[in-house]
């Protein structure tokens, strides 16, 4: 309640009417016994109440949604750029023997994984067979530029190649398991208790 006071207009008597403006709008007030024009009249007004909208999100019916975001094996070929080829083998050692991906999404994604694996270890063994190659013969001195840098730059080309693959095929899984599932029907619903009895024939007597 919010307290108001306005002055009761000139030639008003007690219990005639007259209209006051407020805050909270136009009022209709009566003069009470014992007062006069000019003298200060107090009321209370009632507040309004104050309404706050919010957003309401429709629920979303999780068997219409596609499998998580397989970070595990993306994050495999993407970490090569940092640490070599380590990270894609040990996440293929993974996929192999410790952890089976456990979603479609993942599986999916865990053969780029793999695949890049074996690449990796393509641009390891030409690597080591340079650096062997200019340690036993000294005339190829030159092989020590393609094992090195013309390798590293083709491992960052076969494993940025491959990370692409990976997430664009990762695109189209969940692209089709949200199509999939958001087809399929709702579990029929059941109200009630079960009808148990047996049938009458209404034209029976």
């Amino acid at each position: 309640m919010t307290t108001c006071e306005v002055d009761v207009p000139a030639g008003l008597m007690p219990g005639a009417t007259f209209q006051a403006q407020t805050a909270n709008g136009l009022v209709t007030l009566t003069v009470p016994e014992g007062h006069l024009p000019g003298q200060k009249l107090q009321f209370q007004v009632a507040q309004p109440q104050v309404v706050v909208a919010q957003a309401v999100q429709s629920p979303v019916d999780p068997r219409t949604q596609a499998d998580e975001f397989p970070i595990l094996q993306i994050c495999a070929i993407a970490g090569a750029y940092v640490i070599g080829g380590f990270s894609s083998w040990i996440i293929a050692c993974m996929n192999l023997c410790c952890r089976p991906p456990p979603t479609e999404r993942e599986r999916e994604a865990a053969w780029y994984t793999n695949v890049t694996a074996v690449i990796n270890l393509i641009h390891l063994i030409v690597l080591v067979v340079c650096i062997v190659f200019v340690i036993l013969f000294e005339g190829l001195w030159w092989l020590i530029f393609i094992g090195v840098h013309a390798n590293m730059f083709s491992m960052v080309l076969t494993n940025g190649i491959m990370l692409l693959l990976q997430v664009l095929n990762d695109q189209k899984v969940e692209k089709r398991q949200k199509q999939q599932r958001a087809n399929q029907s709702p579990p029929p619903m059941t109200l009630g208790a079960p009808v148990v009895g047996t049938p009458v024939d209404s034209n029976s007597k």
